[in-house]
């Protein structure tokens, strides 16, 4: 008898193992984590590479020949009104003496016509002067009021070129000639660049038109640094060098340091639009189709989406569930294809 209690013995415990290893093949219980459909903002976006350069600068020329006298600063920074540069030596001194003496014989013939023209309009009133000598004394006073204007414009100009001062907040490149060096009248000296006035020179490959068309610019600069931006020039051809249009982008909030020239990575942000959004991981893509995993009081179901523009971690939907159905964001993937418990009800 006992071989044939064996033999009936062993495939029971055989069949009680298999039954063990099947349960735990079993898919365990998956955690479930959801989020609800929201309304974000998106953007039109197109990066690149380009280059800062300053908003506005002047050529700096020397008016008059002189010694150059540079007021060195450790940075090149100089704020409104600081001296950049003067002028010395023996043209400068002689031009001087000959403007001022010019200005002071304009003010001199000007106080004279002026005082001559008072007392002759008394004549007038009184019918003792004629038309014709009254005519030719007013012409007499514009004349000498013109000589003063122009005597006063030469002066300040002289004194404006033999001490040239920032004319607002910038920096000094490229100066070209040295310190105490006699220059030439028509001499370019160096460029001075406004600061905080920037801008983003960039080869654009996108659609021109509705860049430029966009009232609200934003742009990144190196993944951190974010500014309003305005285009200022839009290049008419394509450039054969580049392939591109050449484009400016006038950076009005960025105040922080940069050296024209400088390369930089950047991100344009334009046309901006508001829709329903879900995370980025609450996609699950199958073949050309997009879904989304809908959690109807933990009943889960599969609801084809179109998706849109992207914004960090968020997509838009352009058709799907409406505002405020959650949906899943945890295991969205393993969800979506069932690889859960039967106790689970999963409808498609």
């Amino acid at each position: 008898m006992r071989p044939y209690f064996i033999l009936i013995i062993l495939p029971l415990t055989m069949l009680m193992s298999c039954g063990r290893n099947q349960k735990q093949l079993r898919p365990s219980h998956l955690p479930v984590k959801t989020a609800p459909v929201t309304q974000a903002v998106f953007y039109h976006t197109y990066t690149g590479y380009g280059t800062i350069q300053s908003n506005r600068s002047i050529s700096l020329i020397a008016r008059f020949d002189g010694v150059i006298h540079l007021n060195v600063k450790r940075n090149s920074f100089y704020r409104k009104g600081e001296l950049i540069y003067a002028l010395s030596g023996p043209d400068v001194v002689h031009r001087e003496t000959d403007l001022r003496a010019s200005l002071a014989s304009a003010r001199e013939q000007f106080q004279f016509m002026k005082s001559r023209l008072r007392r002759r309009q008394l004549l007038k009133k009184q019918a003792f002067l004629s038309k014709e000598a009254w005519q030719e004394l007013q012409r007499n006073f514009s004349l000498a009021q013109q000589v003063l204007k122009k005597a006063e414009n030469d002066w300040n100009f002289f004194k404006t070129m033999t001490n040239f001062r920032a004319p607002y907040d910038g920096i000094l490149a490229g100066f070209s000639v040295p310190q105490g060096d006699d220059v030439n009248a028509g001499t370019r000296l160096a460029q001075f660049l406004a600061v905080p006035q920037w801008k983003l020179v960039i080869d654009y490959y996108g659609d021109p038109a509705r860049l430029a068309a966009s009232k609200k610019l934003t742009v990144l600069l190196n993944d951190s640094l974010r500014a309003a931006g305005q285009v200022s020039f839009l290049a008419k051809a394509v450039s054969p060098k580049s392939g591109g249009r050449e484009i400016w982008i006038r950076l009005n909030s960025l105040k922080t340091g940069f050296v024209p020239g400088m390369f930089v990575k950047y991100k344009l942000l334009f046309d901006a639009c508001s829709g329903p959004a879900v995370p980025e991981k609450a996609i699950v893509r199958k073949g050309e189709r997009y879904f989304v995993v809908v959690d109807e009081n933990g009943t889960y179901k599969n609801e084809q989406v179109k998706t849109g523009r992207k914004n960090a971690s968020l997509r838009e939907l352009v058709q799907g569930p409406p505002l405020g159905t959650r949906v899943v964001t945890e295991s969205a993937f393993e969800y979506f294809y069932k690889n859960l418990e039967k106790t689970m009800k999963v409808q498609d």
